[in-house]
């Protein structure tokens, strides 16, 4: 077997193929799960004799830790992983296309959302009353005002604001669509 034909060696090509189109937080996620769930037990095998049933117990360990979401995203990133090998003819069936089917099923839990203006009204003024660290106030104060995710209003320099034109322009790159 080559080096390069190993599942690890195949799964690091593929994410410097793509990393480009993710940000660089997103494409560090990916590859420490790869690093950290799948590569000690599937990194040296040949693509090819990867099985189902071993990407299933890489899963399966998270499962067990009731990390259920690391779980399925890792089982995705293998598939994908493989689904590049047969495309850069490394391998030749996707072992990982039915696995989904034996996951545990996810349990959707939607978040509480405010709907009245009485509750609006609430939340504006428990926000005001907030008596924690400066910063989180003004935060929490400022994020009614924008409407835009935590991470990018956290994440946000003064670059990205032109004051003339009172407009704020967050980068493609740090916004999550």
């Amino acid at each position: 077997m080559r080096k390069e034909e190993s599942f690890e060696a195949i799964a690091r090509e593929w994410h410097e193929q793509l990393s480009g189109r993710w940000s660089d937080c997103y494409g560090e996620h990916i590859l420490r799960r790869l690093e950290s769930y799948v590569f000690p037990w599937l990194g040296k095998l040949p693509i090819t004799q990867v099985k189902a049933v071993d990407i299933l117990d890489c899963v399966r360990r998270l499962e067990h830790q009731r990390t259920y979401s690391t779980a399925r995203r890792v089982m995705q990133s293998c598939g994908q992983v493989i689904r590049y090998a047969i495309l850069t003819g490394r391998a030749e069936t996707d072992v990982s296309r039915h696995l989904s089917k034996v996951l545990v099923p996810r349990i959707v839990k939607h978040a509480a959302s405010i709907k009245s203006p009485r509750e609006v009204g609430a939340l504006l003024r428990a926000i005001d009353g907030y008596d924690g660290r400066l910063v989180t106030k003004f935060a929490l104060r400022l994020a009614p005002l924008v409407f835009v995710r935590p991470g990018e209003l956290r994440q946000a320099t003064w670059g990205e604001f032109d004051f003339v034109q009172r407009e704020w322009r967050i980068p493609a790159g740090r916004m999550k669509a």
